[in-house]
């Protein structure tokens, strides 16, 4: 089992938001397709082996200030998930991705509003968020938080596609 630096589940009315675990590999390789995973950084999973290796580099990477979260509905059901890197910076970087039969539901919205809410009492301010300017879920997810867009950036994600990033601050929640 891995530990995790005594972060605790967020919960929100609907999910909770649970330190990933070597056991959430399975529902990494299942659900993060190619559809999902086109404006994202990674690229989908091999095997649910690859996922779990994922899953550990990030757990030995929470001392460095990276955190995978996965979310669950009330019934324990797998969502997605939502992370967040950078905690030794300033403004640590935050993202989220759901699976297909759940978008258009809020998922996203409540997930990285409890995110932010969370490490929002833990100091910070603000926090980045990159969406691709052909993604306009994204965006308008950034912008419903109350993202301001700071500039924008561009780079080669794990399957050789170029994103086009518009760069995000989005303020902490008030408490």
């Amino acid at each position: 089992m891995i530990k995790w630096g005594g972060q605790l589940p967020i919960e929100t009315p609907r999910l909770t938001l649970v330190p990933m675990q070597e056991e959430d590999g399975a529902d990494l390789f299942a659900y993060y397709t190619e559809e999902i995973a086109h404006y994202q950084y990674p690229k989908p999973y091999g095997s649910p082996e690859e996922a779990v290796r994922e899953i550990l580099q990030f757990a030995e990477g929470d001392s460095v200030g990276s955190v995978l979260f996965t979310l669950r509905d009330r019934k324990n059901q797998f969502l997605g998930v939502t992370d967040i890197h950078g905690l030794s910076d300033r403004e640590p970087e935050v993202g989220v991705w759901i699976r297909k039969e759940f978008w258009r539901q809020g998922y996203a919205r409540e997930a990285v509003g409890a995110m932010l809410g969370y490490y929002g009492q833990k100091g910070y301010a603000s926090f980045r968020w990159e969406a691709d300017r052909r993604n306009p879920a994204s965006i308008h997810l950034a912008e419903s938080l109350g993202g301001v867009l700071k500039g924008t950036d561009e780079y080669e994600n794990m399957r050789g596609m170029l994103l086009q990033l518009n760069v995000y601050s989005i303020p902490a929640p008030e408490v």
